[in-house]
Formats: structure tokens, sequence, C-alpha cells
């Protein structure tokens, strides 16, 4: 379930289960845009509060994509996972002294730990590469739209089809 208004207050390890389900579902995602031959193995990077899980193409790729940008050696896919725990940030009307409200246009922010989840996940994409768009000089690493994903459980780090389909449109020549 996604809590749109949690605030992490300390990062948490993550357990090895957690990250072999975490690879799977992502690899999952890859290989139903990209399709099943297109990545090696996974590689896991564990550094404590960060874990970093990369999914090397078979292949580098350097060409015209199918969005008319110059790519030059992308060779793999980065996601930087963080787990932390916290607190739901509640926004309250301010009451005065005989219960009205002060002023409506000026809440105050509550900790409400109570509700908040036990801890949040949160997933960023990244490429490894450089792309040029078209007519430019300028060369930039290649991005996704919405690079970040984030969730109290593992299904809720799901990227969008549209995201999913621009990294394929951005790894596929023009043929």
């Amino acid at each position: 379930m996604k809590y749109g208004n949690f605030v992490g207050e300390k990062f948490l390890e993550f357990t090895d289960n957690e990250i072999n389900e975490i690879g799977s579902a992502l690899r999952a995602q890859l290989e139903s845009v990209m399709g099943k031959d297109y990545f090696c193995d996974m590689q896991v990077d564990n550094g404590g509060a960060f874990v970093t899980i990369s999914f090397p193409f078979k292949s580098s790729f350097s060409g015209r994509n199918l969005m008319y940008e110059t790519v030059s050696d992308a060779s793999e896919i980065h996601f930087l996972l963080t787990k932390k725990s916290g607190y739901l940030e509640v926004k309250r009307p301010k009451y005065g002294i005989e219960g009205l409200v002060i002023d409506p246009m000026v809440p105050t922010w509550e900790k409400d730990y109570e509700n908040a989840p036990e801890f949040s996940y949160g997933c960023t994409m990244a490429m490894k590469g450089k792309c040029r768009v078209y007519r430019s000089r300028t060369w930039v690493n290649i991005q996704s739209w919405n690079p970040y994903v984030y969730g109290s459980e593992i299904s809720d780090l799901a990227y969008d089809r549209n995201d999913l389909d621009n990294v394929r449109k951005t790894l596929t020549a023009i043929k």
C-alpha cells in the first residue's frame, strides 16, 4: 500500500529474501517489455542501507533509437533500493481556545506513528549510457521519465507501463 505522506526517519537493512524477491519482480517487469533474452544475470551490491540491483545487457547498444536519439554505450539498468521506517504526516486544522478553527488556511502537521506502516521501500531506476536528443549537440545521461516508485509492499514497486515502454524505445534501434 502506498502512503503519500510517509516521512522516513531511519534506514533499515534488507534481508536476502527481500532482495531476491524485489530483483525477480523488477526482472519480470523488464522482461515483459524487452524480452527474456535481453538481460544477463542479476548483479546485487548490498551496501547495508542502500542496495543496488543491476541488469546488464547481453550486448551494449549504440546507435539511433526509436525516438530518433543517438545512444552511446547503453550497457545496463540499475535499481537503487532503500528501506526506511518513519511516520505519516497528518494535516490537522488549528483550533483556538473555545474549539473554533483559528485559521483554516494554515493547518498544523502532526507526526502519526500509530497508523504508519512498519517500513516503506523506495526504488530508483537509472540506465548506464549516454544519449543525444535528435538534432542536439549535447550528450546527457539516459534517464527514464518517472524513475522513482515507493510503497510498503514489494508489489508496490511496479513501474508504469509507459515508463517501461520508454525504456524499450530508448534501447531499440530503428529498423
